[in-house]
């Protein structure tokens, strides 16, 4: 997916693709539990406290997490509320399987 406004739905999870100063972003949208949860993932290597601080505005002015329960993104973030994904998916990756 790409440009701004791509969304693909499959039962309960949407993702849609945006893009931000040549800046790609992949949000997840979903439920667990009864709760909405949205992942951002974006290409963020290098960025610094200005790019961070431009992140925080591109999401809240595309309301990517609006009426999200939790929200987890990559790496560092200034992002309101949001999670590190990192340990939650290392967490679910190594978990032992059930049968």
């Amino acid at each position: 997916m790409s440009g701004p406004g791509r969304c693909s739905t499959t039962g309960d999870l949407s993702a849609c693709g945006n893009a931000q100063a040549g800046r790609r972003y992949l949000v997840y949208r979903g439920r667990i539990d009864h709760r909405e949860v949205v992942i951002i993932w974006r290409e963020n290597k290098d960025w610094t406290k200005e790019d961070l601080e431009r992140d925080k505005k591109f999401v809240a002015e595309q309301n990517l997490t609006e009426g999200a329960d939790e929200v987890f993104v990559n790496g560092d973030s200034f992002i309101r509320g949001a999670k590190a994904l990192e340990p939650v998916f290392k967490a679910r990756m190594f978990a032992p399987v059930e049968a």
